[in-house]
């Protein structure tokens, strides 16, 4: 049980480091994590997919609204990412990111987004 519980306290600390990006006129990918929070939750298992989860929250902070594309980066984790049953939504140089807003979609100034990502188990 003991090594369980360290294994699940590891899973918790994963989600510490996020990066946030959003993409200019220019195509270029540029860091917004100062315009953001973000949180997440407790890591929880699926027994239907069998995989650990958590939530990551984005919340704008800034005075004007984050347009799609925007997504985030799973830089460090002690669990890989899960492919299924929803995985990242691509890899950068070996390193998962997700979409948090769809196309078209605008995030408001106060407003949050919320993404669940799998683990495996």
């Amino acid at each position: 049980m003991r090594k369980k519980l360290s294994f699940l306290l590891c899973a918790a600390i994963m989600l510490s480091e996020v990066f946030i990006y959003g993409k200019t006129a220019q195509a270029a990918w540029v860091d917004i994590s100062g315009q953001v929070t973000v949180t997440t939750t407790r890591q929880s298992y699926d027994r239907l997919n069998h995989v650990f989860f958590s939530y990551v929250k984005i919340t704008n902070n800034s005075g004007a609204a984050i347009t799609w594309p925007a997504r985030f980066l799973i830089t460090s984790t002690s669990i890989p990412v899960s492919a299924t049953p929803s995985g990242p939504d691509g890899y950068e140089g070996g390193t998962p990111y997700f979409y948090f807003l769809g196309n078209g979609e605008t995030l408001s100034p106060h407003a949050s987004k919320t993404v669940r990502v799998n683990f495996q188990s």
